[in-house]
């Protein structure tokens, strides 16, 4: 593709080009890294720390347009086992603008489904929320789903009991393995996060379920840079099928089983051709901890399908 002036659009989401506006802020990294968010638009201010109604931050994320999202309270927003659903496009979290100690989410999630989102300096700290172990109670921190033009930054993804930190969607969307890029998450961005403590025997209905991110099959474009992943059994991260992305100067400590990990499983494809996995895993510190069993890998890659995978200046 020939970039050319403006911002043009591939399946609904605009696709950054050369002549495109500034990074999304200071130092932004990765392919989304000059996503707009909700640069220029309103400016909704978070008055309430209640799970819904007027002030609530549930009511600015389900607002339209362009807009930005202050805080002028601060403390824990109990989301009472239930996912808050990003469906607008061009919006900006702003959860650094809270006063101290700042914005925490528990007993549910944050999940982005559209384009041009950028949520900075949140904590998400889904936990049990009273759901009996293996009930059935599987949710992520903060997920992308069929999402692009997405940063999450600064932000504390811990206790879920599925993945903290994912990008996802459907699989195999279309006839083509670019339709197949185009119609999951793509164009992510996971920068200087806190990804940790996966809850383990919990709630989740396979039980074992410590997980850090999943980075599901067919998700391209999927930048991990900087992050601390610490005390999740595995997915520090996962790649699944066909995934494609960055792993660029993460922490990743005391896995207990993988750190990063590429796996297709061809159950999951049934017929459809495997396509090529592709990771670039630069510049990571992977330290064992007291959990971490003998003969852990940096990288480890499973079951089926091709993966090419480019390493360099790890410790």
């Amino acid at each position: 593709m020939v970039l050319c002036t403006g911002v043009m659009l591939v399946c609904g989401c605009p696709l950054v080009t050369a002549a495109s506006p500034p990074e999304a802020f200071p130092g932004a990294q990765g392919w989304a890294a000059y996503t707009p968010g909700g640069r220029g638009g309103k400016i909704l201010r978070v008055t309430t720390l209640d799970r819904d109604g007027p002030g609530s931050f549930a009511e600015a994320v389900s607002a339209t347009g362009p807009r930005i999202i202050v805080f002028e309270v601060a403390g824990v927003i109990d989301l009472d086992r239930r996912t808050v659903k990003i469906t607008e496009p061009y919006v900006t979290i702003a959860g650094q603008t809270a006063p101290s100690p700042g914005i925490t989410l528990i007993r549910g999630g944050l999940g982005i489904q559209t384009h041009d989102v950028i949520v900075r300096h949140i904590r998400v700290r889904p936990g049990e929320a009273g759901a009996a172990k293996k009930s059935g109670w599987e949710v992520d921190g903060i997920a992308t789903v069929a999402a692009c033009n997405v940063i999450v930054d600064h932000c504390s993804c811990t206790w879920a009991t599925d993945e903290n930190l994912s990008a996802s969607g459907p699989r195999f969307e279309g006839e083509t393995v670019e339709q197949w890029w185009l119609g999951t998450s793509h164009r992510v961005t996971f920068s200087d996060n806190i990804v940790a403590e996966g809850l383990a025997e919990s709630t989740h209905s396979k039980g074992q379920h410590s997980k850090g991110s999943l980075i599901h099959d067919n998700a391209t474009e999927i930048a991990i840079i900087g992050n601390l992943y610490a005390h999740n059994q595995d997915r520090n991260p996962l790649f699944k099928g066909g995934a494609r992305g960055l792993v660029v100067n993460n922490y990743i400590y005391n896995p207990r089983s993988k750190a990063v990990h590429y796996a297709l499983v061809a159950s999951e494809w049934g017929d459809r051709p495997y396509a090529m996995g592709q990771i670039v895993v630069v510049g990571n510190v992977f330290e064992y901890g007291p959990s971490t069993r003998d003969g852990v890998a940096l990288v480890h890659c499973s079951h089926a399908g091709p993966c090419q995978v480019f390493m360099q200046d790890n410790l």
